[in-house]
């Protein structure tokens, strides 16, 4: 997208020198040392300990909470936890976890984890710019902590321009182009602006802005929330009792004059945060990953929360999936779960979904599923063979998405392409832990790339003329892998081809550490030690 400076991260990998002998592995329970430390979010300080104890870390699993934390949250009570949808995109309850009330994400009690269960994004979110950026976490179990009071649906229409608002997070505290991110939590006072101001900021996106989200900043720049606060609350002191007014999302580059940072609209939402904390637990989205072409099946779980019973009715689908089984027909029990089980015919390559819809009592209405699939054709049978003669002793499956994968070398390489062609190879049912692969990239710089996707999602991107090994963390039961080579319509430079020279597989969730590692320049040929991070929905736009 367009964005500058974005405001959630997710650190995703570490590079390596190509000549590097070994990866250096740092314990999950490793404190964090090597970020520069500052007393500000930007133009704020260090928030006093045990000040905000509803403030929640949304933490990569597999990663220390310093340099796994991504975005922020808040704890509103019961199992449940409040963040941006942008936060969450494409991702599961078992990708990562949480801290919360825990100033010092360096200490040994931040890493004291907490466990999610499901993810609920708003129906109604496409990027954050056109709202809806809203999402709420729902834990394994029930957590007895400090719940942060929400704002009342009338709340901000009460609210007058100029109203001192606070926010926090573990973000970026650097205004310019460098990244420098907090280990213990910062806090800033802003300003409520007035709506028509806040739209009429001459930059992308802002006159888009209507009633369920608010600018808050300050006029002369200076103060603001920015990269890694996103998903984390802006809260505002109401008769003596702080209440979360809105949700960190996006802004245009971080405290710049006349620009201000763009929060989701809590009271707005009021009435979908209360339906999503009813008590039905429920598979808002199903990633099944990447499967051959023909009849698949897929569990949805349905489990009731709530303090009576619960009787889900009306069960139906899109796409010509069809229920092949269903347990959820009587009355659901507290405590209880019922499973309903679809089926699908995949014809042909492709992204493929459909939909399962129900009614619930108690208020809850309508529920929906979606159901994922990535449909590949099976890659050539010694291509596989290689793969998983890397990663042994396990049950894998190898797809090939475009034109197929040939032998280089030192390994395989993406094949000949023509202009906007790509060429793919997936691998499919990795277990828990830790991948490394040894890569490289000759390609027309900027324009001809090698991607690198985990479970959906794009982690990596290189072109140019590149060599290294890059680290990944693995953390669902099966993971999947895929390696896509994308040229444009345009020139071709040196081999115009990805390769993948090794796999190495660890079943540990730990990672590099960045405290042993050098920095150096990619231009040399080498990838070099770089930390990169996802970018996760809206960004503060740098141009």
């Amino acid at each position: 997208m367009y964005r500058r400076k974005i405001l959630s991260i997710a650190i995703i990998s570490t590079l390596a020198f190509a000549n590097s002998q070994a990866l250096a592995l740092e314990p999950l329970n490793s404190s964090e040392s090597s970020v520069e430390r500052s007393n500000r979010i930007i133009g704020g300080s260090t928030a006093p300990a045990e000040k905000w104890p509803f403030m929640a870390a949304l933490v990569s699993k597999g990663y220390n909470g310093g340099k796994g934390q991504f975005c922020g949250a808040s704890f509103i009570g019961s199992r449940y936890v409040l963040t941006a949808a942008h936060c969450l995109d494409a991702t599961l309850g078992e990708d990562i976890e949480l801290i919360i009330g825990q100033q010092n994400l360096s200490a040994a009690s931040s890493e004291q984890r907490l466990s999610v269960r499901k993810v609920y994004i708003h129906e109604g979110y496409v990027d954050a710019a056109l709202g809806n950026d809203i999402a709420i976490l729902e834990l394994s179990e029930a957590y007895d902590g400090h719940a942060v009071m929400l704002a009342e649906s009338n709340l901000r229409d009460e609210l007058a321009a100029g109203q001192a608002l606070t926010v926090m997070g573990w973000g970026d505290q650097d205004p310019t182009d460098e990244f420098k991110k907090a280990t213990q939590l910062q806090q800033v006072n802003v300003e409520l602006i007035d709506q028509q101001v806040c739209k009429n900021v001459p930059a992308q996106g802002y006159d888009k802005i209507t009633e369920n989200a608010f600018c808050a900043g300050v006029v002369q720049g200076g103060k603001d929330s920015c990269q890694g606060d996103s998903g984390g609350p802006i809260v505002v002191s109401d008769n003596g009792q702080y209440k979360q007014l809105g949700i960190v999302s996006w802004g245009d580059g971080c405290a710049e004059k006349g620009k201000y940072g763009v929060y989701a609209n809590v009271s707005y939402y009021a009435d979908w945060i209360a339906n999503k904390t009813k008590g039905l637990s429920y598979d808002q989205h199903v990633y099944e990953g990447i499967v051959s072409p023909g009849i698949q099946s897929a569990t949805l779980t349905y489990r009731n929360n709530t303090e009576s019973e619960l009787l889900l009715s009306n069960f139906a689908t899109t796409s010509s999936a069809q229920i092949v089984h269903n347990t959820c027909e009587q009355p659901l029990a507290i405590g209880a779960e019922c499973q309903v089980t679809t089926s699908y015919s995949l014809l042909g390559s492709g992204d493929f979904s459909y939909d399962v819809t129900m009614n619930s009592n108690q208020g809850i209405g309508q529920v929906k599923s979606t159901v994922h699939y990535q449909s590949y054709p099976l890659a050539d049978p010694f291509i596989s063979d290689w793969i998983m003669g890397q990663v042994p002793n396990q049950q894998l499956s190898v797809f090939s998405q475009g034109i197929e994968w040939d032998f280089s070398a030192k390994g395989i390489m993406s094949g000949t392409l023509e202009k906007d062609q790509s060429s793919g190879i997936a691998i499919s049912g990795i277990a828990k832990g830790q991948v490394a692969l040894d890569m490289s990239v000759s390609s027309e710089e900027e324009f001809d790339e090698l991607k690198v996707f985990v479970n959906g999602r794009l982690e990596l991107s290189v072109s140019g003329e590149q060599e290294g090994t890059v680290s990944f963390v693995l953390p669902r039961e099966k993971n999947a892998v895929e390696l896509v080579y994308v040229k444009d319509g345009l020139g071709s430079e040196g081999a115009d081809r990805g390769f993948l020279n090794a796999i190495r597989y660890s079943s540990s969730l730990i990672l590099p550490s960045a405290e042993s590692s050098s920095s150096g320049s990619s231009s040399g040929g080498s990838l070099g030690w770089l930390s990169l991070f996802a970018l996760l929905g809206f960004v503060r736009r740098k141009h």
